[in-house]
């Protein structure tokens, strides 16, 4: 199945010594984690709800907390990097 993966969605898969593949790796890895993490918040949220526990509700929507914290640190780190560059041009 991951072999399956990695052909599909990395062009040029085999060749693990080019920076691009290895970035291309990463970067599945790290969505591959994200989705499976989301996945695994609302199968939380869902069960908690159904069973009534309030814990289990709780730990789904903190899962989900920390997913977003991560997607907006990231893309904020990105842009903070871009606005110091511009800045030091100046």
């Amino acid at each position: 199945m991951t072999n399956f993966l990695f052909k599909t969605f990395i062009k040029n898969h085999e060749d693990i010594k080019n920076p691009k593949v290895r970035d291309d790796y990463g970067k599945f890895a790290g969505i591959v984690g994200i989705i499976s993490n989301a996945i695994l918040c609302v199968m939380k949220i869902l069960i908690g709800l159904v069973s009534g526990s309030i814990a289990i509700v709780a730990d789904g929507i903190n899962n989900l907390a920390f997913e977003w914290r991560f997607v907006d640190e990231k893309y904020s780190n990105r842009h903070h990097r871009n606005a110091c560059k511009l800045f030091h041009l100046l």
